[in-house]
């Protein structure tokens, strides 16, 4: 990409509103959608071209079209990160990203772009702290869009080393977010590399670790904590909300999420966590599916 171009709007980004910040994200994401649907295809066709005899001698500049997109992702990425931190979890700027996140998710899928770019993952953190429940769902349905990308290029045997780091990446996201959402276990990983590694010297002494683990999940989420009180208030009919009892409704709860159009919670459910019922009467446990167990075993690896 050229710098001339995007110097330019990266500091008209960091010095606007964020009314203006949204635009240039737009701007981005559609410089971005232009590359994948045009550049990729306009190469190809040079290639072909190239193979033909020419009369006159001809000079062309030889670049990794790979390269370029996925330095132009991450150079993107670093400011939609500083961005969010600026923003304060706007809901206008974080739907600008997630409509980035889901345009890169899904570019092999959409313009069959032989491979795929995982962002940054410090920004999975970020927009899952968000205090907008429709900015969590969409979250978890990038992530679903990833595991599609990723597992269409394994079936086509497109899958390069380059790849690797970023599966080991995705996974790492998808433990987390399965911790957070589902298993009430946030900020309890022993990974350091993790973006939801928590160090124990620096909690609160009066959080409990209890309400830590559960506080990003389904049923306490402050995102979505609204909804779980109106589930408990109308479906459950119960003016007191029991949050001990409606770890026990968390399936239920994710449906009600759906009805008021949060369904990528329970898509991210339904594909990386399998409950198992329990016949003794106990409640029931989750497992990490297959395609998220360790770092090299993801996807088939």
């Amino acid at each position: 990409q050229n710098l001339a171009v995007l110097e330019p709007l990266r500091r008209l980004f960091f010095c606007s509103s964020v009314y203006f910040k949204c635009k240039v994200v737009v701007c981005l994401t559609e410089m971005l959608r232009n590359q994948a649907a045009r550049g990729w295809t306009e190469n190809t066709s040079r290639q072909r071209l190239s193979s033909m005899v020419h009369m006159f001698h001809q000079e062309e500049e030889v670049y990794s079209k790979q390269e370029a997109l996925t330095k132009y992702i991450q150079y993107v990425c670093k400011m939609l990160l500083a961005g969010c931190v600026e923003t304060k979890f706007h809901p206008l700027y974080e739907t600008c990203v997630l409509d980035f996140l889901e345009l890169v998710s899904s570019l092999h899928v959409k313009f069959n772009l032989p491979f795929v770019v995982f962002v940054e993952t410090r920004l999975f953190e970020r927009l899952m702290i968000s205090r907008n429940a429709n900015t969590v769902a969409r979250l978890c349905e990038v992530i679903c869009r990833y595991k599609e990308s990723f597992s269409s290029i394994k079936s086509k045997k497109l899958m390069g080393p380059e790849e690797l780091p970023m599966i080991r990446n995705c996974n790492q996201i998808i433990r987390d977010m399965c911790n957070c959402v589902w298993r009430l276990k946030a900020y309890t990983t022993d990974d350091k590399l993790s973006v939801f590694y928590c160090n124990p010297a620096d909690i609160d002494s009066k959080l409990e670790d209890k309400e830590m683990a559960e506080s990003l999940s389904v049923v306490r989420h402050p995102a979505l904590l609204p909804f779980t009180v109106k589930y408990s208030q109308n479906i459950l009919q119960d003016s007191f909300l029991d949050l001990k009892e409606l770890k026990n409704h968390k399936k239920e709860l994710l449906a009600h999420l759906s009805d008021h159009n949060l369904d990528g919670l329970q898509q991210f459910v339904a594909t990386f966590v399998r409950v198992k019922t329990s016949t003794s009467g106990t409640p029931h446990r989750t497992v990490l599916s297959t395609l998220s167990q360790g770092n090299n075993s993801a996807f088939g690896f």
